[in-house]
């Protein structure tokens, strides 16, 4: 089983930046100086610094540039975060006991020149070694070989804030890939509902009829138009997808294709001729995100966006990282050798290998 068996299309344009969309929408909401700082209180941050283990800087290596404008490559942690308790867990078909886990994971990276953004998820369900996590009141969670997305839980329980839970997350990535990371996003799934509110829904194209009682999802193939409750359902859903794939790579494919059609959406849409709705979509973004400090600001964000203002749809790819199927339960994953190809490619600036094809869901029904 590998993480190739993407479907393939022509949509491959739908490619987008989750920050830089977010921070052109702010570089046009920011205008007035009320505006300007009531979305800037709404930028919540999270210092993970005195949890994460560093190690010593490559002196040859560049160094990314303060804003307003950043140089050299970065590489970003995107996490998606969702309580599985009330209505977010009625909207994902889940309705256990309150708890945090963060199923999305994505390795972000931004070339030194900015000609590609490279996007690489890692799968949920991978079967890894755990590093040593130190949390936030002090106790460690001992390290352990397990499933990746425990290492968040796990921190979260033992810590019982995000703040421990987050660094868990960024320590156990960076321990399995040897990447220092330079920032993290964390998406609250509960938030992007609104987001997708506030944007009036989000456009989609969907090869196959999904119906999924516990996620409360009924779609016929074919074009969609989805409110935030439907999307957050879509991206969740694991039964009833009708393409015998209940896995959490299919899963991956949706996630993936959703978040940047939506922000593919928001970054083209004129809502420079709409300042209500700009700043619904602009504060509503804000809520569901909690950014590393170098991130957490207006100019940082704008300068971001700057930055990457010649990079096209086409320059940006996303995968999966390689995987194969973890022999003791054929409901996980392990990485394969592939997977460390990846890594290197990102850790020296090179584009990713061209045998891992890029995922791509949404074909039309009607093409092969």
């Amino acid at each position: 089983m590998t993480a190739r068996h993407g479907l393939r299309t022509g949509r491959r344009a739908r490619r987008t930046a989750l920050l830089c969309a977010l921070a052109v929408a702010l570089a046009v909401t920011t205008a007035s100086a009320t505006v300007y700082n009531d979305i800037s209180g709404r930028i919540n941050t999270l210092d993970t610094s005195a949890l994460v283990p560093t190690r010593t800087p490559d002196p040859a290596a560049p160094s990314p540039t303060a804003s307003p404008v950043p140089t050299g490559s970065l590489t970003l942690l995107l996490i998606g975060s969702d309580g599985r308790g009330g209505a977010n867990g009625q909207a994902i078909g889940d309705h256990s006991v309150d708890s945090v886990l963060a199923d999305t994971n994505i390795v972000v990276h931004l070339s030194q020149d900015r000609d590609r953004v490279d996007m690489v998820s890692i799968p949920r369900d991978t079967m890894l070694q755990i590093p040593d996590c130190t949390t936030s009141s002090g106790q460690v969670v001992p390290g352990r070989f397990g499933q990746f997305n425990s290492a968040f839980a796990f921190a979260y329980q033992a810590g019982g804030d995000m703040t421990s839970a987050v660094a868990c997350d960024i320590t156990t990535v960076q321990s399995i890939t040897g990447l220092e990371l330079d920032g993290f996003v964390l998406v609250e799934m509960a938030g992007f509902v609104d987001v997708v509110d506030a944007l009036g829904g989000v456009d989609i194209t969907i090869p196959n009829d999904m119906s999924s009682r516990e996620a409360n999802l009924d779609l016929e193939a074919g074009p969609q138009h989805l409110d935030g409750t439907q999307a957050l359902a879509f991206a969740r859903a694991r039964k009833g997808i009708g393409l015998g794939d209940g896995s959490d790579l299919g899963r991956i494919e949706r996630q993936q294709y959703l978040l940047t059609t939506v922000f593919e959406d928001l970054r083209s849409r004129n809502l420079l001729t709409d300042g209500r709705r700009l700043y619904q979509v602009a504060a509503e973004t804000l809520e569901a995100l909690t950014l590393s400090p170098n991130l957490g600001s207006i100019p940082a964000l704008v300068g971001l966006a700057r930055s990457m203002e010649h990079v096209s749809s086409a320059d940006i790819t996303s995968i999966t990282a390689p995987v194969a199927a973890y022999a003791p339960d054929p409901d996980r994953v392990q990485l394969t050798a592939a997977a460390a190809e990846v890594w290197a490619a990102i850790a020296a600036d090179r584009p990713l290998p061209a045998d891992i094809e890029p995922n791509d869901y949404g074909q039309d029904p009607a093409q092969p």
